[in-house]
């Protein structure tokens, strides 16, 4: 079973193809990301919980997981971390580590990403985009994704079907909306 920083990566990869820790097509940002994703993967398995803006060791014990088990034993080398300064400083090649990871279990796959036609980096893509559009139904659903054999099955909103999207394009009287909320962009322009 995936871990919520490998589902962040999962996500990342998907939505930016040829996305890596070290190649530019990922806000730098992303750092952060992960390092909230692990620090709620121990939130949840009730090895460390959060009071006053500290991070507290309340179950030591390794969790089975190489990278968290490291983010676990420097938490617990520490005694109380507060949060902002944990969530600043990762080690070096911490996000790294889990693109590798995925990357040989068989989940992505890596290429080369040339930056400015210069300097060569690793990229990543998903191996089966199927794990993509599984995390992304479940995020927006709130419910795990079903069969893609079932009918239920569909990776994208019903408001956004082809048939929709295709009669969304030709605004006019008896348009259906294209999403909820939606309003014909001629009833703004009206003097």
């Amino acid at each position: 079973m995936a871990t919520l920083p490998e589902d962040l990566v999962i996500l990342a990869v998907g939505a930016k193809p040829r996305g890596g820790p070290n190649n530019g097509k990922l806000p730098w940002r992303f750092q952060y990301g992960m390092r909230g994703a692990v620090l709620v993967a121990l939130v949840l398995d009730g090895r460390v919980g959060v009071a006053d803006g500290q991070i507290v060791v309340r179950d030591p014990r390794p969790l089975g997981d190489a990278n968290l088990d490291e983010a676990l034993a420097g938490l617990a080398a520490r005694r109380a971390a507060p949060v902002a300064e944990w969530m600043g400083g990762g080690p070096a090649g911490f996000v790294t580590a889990y693109f590798d990871r995925l990357e040989a279990a068989g989940v992505l796959r890596s290429e080369t990403v040339w930056l400015l036609l210069i300097a060569r980096r690793k990229g990543y893509r998903l191996v089966d985009p199927g794990h993509f559009e599984n995390l992304r139904y479940a995020l927006r659903n709130g419910s795990p994704a079903p069969a893609r054999s079932s009918p239920a099955w569909r990776p994208w909103p019903a408001w956004s079907t082809p048939a929709v999207s295709l009669s969304c394009s030709i605004p006019g009287p008896g348009t259906p909306p294209c999403a909820p909320g939606w309003r014909n962009s001629r009833a703004r322009i009206r003097p």
